[in-house]
């Protein structure tokens, strides 16, 4: 055949024909002397390869034509014709390049598969089962091809073929559990339930000492609901000394399910015991308790138990602290979940999320000067990560370093642009340090930007009103901020107030004088800055003996307020 000469021409082709052809037939070709179109075809041919290979694929298939062009019946031109405009998306044009190449070597496994991929893409699956019956037929010895073709009986509804051509691979490799656990499979959709436990009982029989041969038969009852037969199975598996922690999961599963919370719990314990089941299962499932559960105290000491077992097992394992750290967080035992984070970071540097969990921690303990030096070190790890600058702010912040909470607010915004809720929070760290500086207008560009992204958010029409209402400047936009703010939260003492005092400031005593008072009725007694405005509204209302009243009781909350007892002492604002 034709497509010998190509094979000998040049070795690179070997590997795409695999195997098909004889090292002695290729070695007698490579001695023939080359034709002018033999040669031209192969330049087209490896220059194609090479395009295709850098991804031209346009090219490629120009030169890949123009190869087939010259030597119409070589299959690897056409097989490469058929590949490439897979990539491109012709897929019918792939088909029919897939379609010739089969054709003009029939016992190319390769071309074969590429064309049942071909036929499957295009829903194509009665000609794609005709293939894979083809490939097996060529490769008997592939289990992969067998699977294959009964997926593909599957796909068009013929469970009967599926299990044939399962059959056939039994036949062919012995009982093995991949292809039983696929006939159970198909079995039980197809609603052979009796079917499928004589399969998984073909695979008992075969191998009596595995006993997780005898975990899937029980699985398979538990799936069909005789919960009876499962429980036989495993009361007899409490007798035979199990370590194996895939099995006692699934002991304790069905226990659980059978609200036997005891023996549940035992094989729980007793699979996280195990060192060979794998730590990603059992950290999956830690995630998954602490994210499902409550805060009981009940449920707390259970899982407290589970990680005492764990940590036993795995004590230096980085994700058995890290997750172990997660619960800490939940249980409200930040320092100890710090220690697990700190000891985790000893090994583990590269994983952001563990340093990330660190600087919640370091906030939630309200340790700023650890915040403020950890979220530094992380920025150095991490400079792109917006958080860390977060963080940082917030801690420069309430150590009053202003400059460089303004600083790492401004930074973290750069790496913030599409992510809005934490824009408002590093905005919200620049206006109240601008604040502080009596960098007025700066502040309220920070506090107007916000209220362009969140403007129904709360906090920041409360501040920068009352910021406003204290300056006394731009009081009409502080009424409207104000007045919204209300509207938002009608019965919140500080946001009453709020409003009230910028009523105050607009001479509005009788309406100041109603939005205090509420906000006294509604929770705000004992807090000093109500107390006091509403003394000094009082006092504009000429009401100034009861005014006084209330500069004393907020005196008592605020002994240190100079400023508070020249009122009380002169009767006088």
């Amino acid at each position: 055949m034709k497509h010998l000469k190509i094979a000998g021409r040049f070795l690179l082709l070997l590997l795409l024909l695999s195997g098909c052809k004889s090292t002695q037939n290729i070695e007698a070709d490579t001695n023939k002397s080359l034709s002018d179109e033999e040669f031209l075809a192969d330049a087209y041919f490896l220059e194609g390869l090479r395009l295709k290979t850098i991804g031209n694929l346009e090219s490629a298939l120009e030169n890949l034509e123009k190869a087939r062009e010259i030597e119409t019946e070589n299959p690897v031109f056409h097989y490469q014709l058929a590949e490439v405009n897979t990539q491109l998306g012709n897929f019918r044009a792939a088909i029919h390049y897939a379609e010739n190449a089969v054709g003009l070597d029939v016992d190319n496994v390769w071309y074969h598969v590429l064309l049942v991929q071909l036929y499957q893409n295009a829903g194509l699956f009665a000609k794609a089962t005709g293939e894979m019956e083809e490939i097996i037929r060529l490769e008997p010895r592939k289990l992969e091809f067998y699977f294959m073709l009964s997926n593909l009986y599957m796909s068009i509804g013929d469970s009967k073929a599926a299990i044939s051509t399962l059959d056939k691979a039994e036949k062919e490799f012995g009982v093995i559990d991949m292809i039983i656990v696929e006939k159970e499979s198909i079995y039980l959709d197809a609603g052979k339930e009796d079917k499928a436990i004589k399969e998984v009982k073909k695979l008992i029989n075969a191998f009596p000492d595995v006993l997780r041969y005898q975990v899937l038969l029980a699985e398979l009852y538990i799936a069909i609901n005789d919960f009876d037969d499962a429980k036989v199975i495993y009361d007899k598996l409490i007798d035979e000394n199990i370590e194996d922690g895939r099995i006692l999961l699934a002991m304790s599963e069905f226990y659980r399910s059978q609200k036997d919370y005891d023996k549940a719990f035992t094989y729980l314990k007793d699979a996280f015991a195990d060192e060979n089941l794998d730590l990603d299962i059992k950290v999956e499932m830690l995630v998954g308790m602490i994210t499902s559960s409550g805060y009981s105290q009940v449920e707390m000491d259970t899982q407290q138990e589970i990680f005492d077992v764990l940590l036993q097992t795995h004590p230096a394992e980085p994700k058995a602290l890290t997750v172990y750290s997660d619960f800490l967080v939940k249980k409200g035992d930040y320092a100890t979940a710090r220690e697990n984070i700190r000891e985790v970071l000893k090994t583990v540097r590269d994983k952001y999320i563990i340093w990330e969990q660190l600087l919640y921690v370091n906030n939630h303990l309200e340790d700023f000067e650890t915040l403020l030096h950890d979220s530094d070190t992380i920025i150095q790890l991490f400079p792109i990560q917006p958080l860390p600058y977060l963080f940082n702010s917030i801690a420069a912040y309430q150590l009053e370093k202003n400059d460089k909470a303004i600083s790492s607010a401004e930074t973290g915004l750069l790496y913030a642009k599409n992510e809005p809720q934490i824009q408002v929070e590093f905005l919200i760290f620049m206006g109240e340090s601008h604040y502080r500086k009596k960098q007025y207008e700066k502040s309220d560009s920070a506090f107007t930007e916000i209220l362009k992204i969140d403007p129904s958010n709360v906090f920041v029409l409360n501040n920068f009103a009352y910021y406003l209402s204290l300056r006394g400047e731009k009081l009409e936009k502080a009424k409207q901020m104000s007045k919204k703010l209300i509207g938002l939260a009608q019965n919140n003492p500080s946001y009453l107030d709020t409003h009230g005092w910028v009523l105050y400031q607009m001479k509005d005593y009788e309406g100041a004088e109603k939005y205090i008072k509420q906000a006294l009725e509604d929770g705000g007694s004992d807090r000093p800055a109500v107390l006091e405005h509403y003394g000094d509204v009082l006092y504009q209302l000429n009401r100034t003996e009861e005014a006084k009243t209330y500069w004393k009781k907020a005196l008592k909350y605020d002994e240190a307020n100079k400023a508070l007892k020249q009122k009380i002492s002169t009767g006088k604002l």
